[in-house]
């Protein structure tokens, strides 16, 4: 996967982005490929009491998951949310996390923001086995409260 941050214009506003591209790979066991944001402590400390979040993305058409990662999830089946983005355009996304769910396969874990150490943006898990390339590009990412 490459990771570039540049300015761009969109929608006739100069922007920073973050454009993400690469090629999940089928031939592995369950072929994903994600982006794990850390956020840094004062951050950190706001998602902590954070509602949701909002950031726009400008896609490849795929759709592609959220996921907030606890640390009071153990097996990997961590809160998460599906999204859609439209092809070469801009498009709001709106977590709530009161909406996020657990894999059906996972430990039962209420949901607290106080756990959320960091989040991840992947490739739709729901498609394992699906190869081929993707391609986003997010920004303006915003803490709901």
């Amino acid at each position: 996967m490459t990771v570039t941050q540049k300015t761009e214009t969109i929608d006739g506003r100069q922007v920073t982005v973050y454009e993400f591209k690469g090629e999940v790979n089928a031939g592995a066991q369950y072929p994903y490929a994600g982006v794990t944001f850390n956020p840094d402590a004062a951050t950190l400390a706001l998602l902590k009491k954070a509602t949701g979040v909002t950031f726009k993305i400008v896609g490849d058409g795929s759709p592609y998951g959220f996921e907030a990662v606890s640390s009071t999830v153990t097996d990997w089946a961590y809160h998460w949310a599906r999204f859609n983005t439209t092809k070469d355009k801009e498009t709001t996304v709106t977590i709530t996390f009161r909406t996020l769910r657990q894999p059906e396969w996972g430990k039962r874990v209420t949901f607290n923001a106080a756990n959320v150490d960091t989040f991840n943006i992947f490739t739709n898990k729901s498609n394992f086995n699906k190869s081929g390339a993707f391609s986003f590009k997010i920004y303006d990412l915003q803490i709901q409260s």
